[in-house]
């Protein structure tokens, strides 16, 4: 045994009584088993789940349309620089057979 704290002159085998506090003793104490999830839980958990699935298909939704897009602009944007470059060429040819005219 071990005596701690015991007064002189107390009796051999006295006990000291240390009172732990509250807070102490709930932060020493073991995790208390769980409660089962109630229906209201179970559902509402149920739900939560349903709407990131729903949330992670429609993200996945929209940045397919965002690339699509994007790979449309790019398309269009390529489209109209052939179009300038091909413009340019023309006054291009036009200009050399201008000045070859006049030579």
């Amino acid at each position: 045994s071990f005596e701690f704290g015991v007064p002189p002159g107390a009796a051999p085998g006295t006990k000291l009584r240390v009172e732990v506090p509250q807070q102490v003793r709930e932060r020493l104490a073991p995790p208390r088993p769980r409660a089962a999830p109630t229906a209201e839980e179970r559902e509402v958990a149920r739900a939560a789940a349903a709407a990131e699935r729903e949330e992670g298909q429609v993200r996945t939704v929209l940045e397919r349309l965002l690339r699509d897009v994007q790979r449309g602009v790019a398309r269009e944007e390529a489209a109209a620089a052939t179009a300038a470059a091909k413009a340019q060429q023309a006054l291009l040819r036009a200009e050399a057979k201008r000045v070859e005219a006049e030579a």
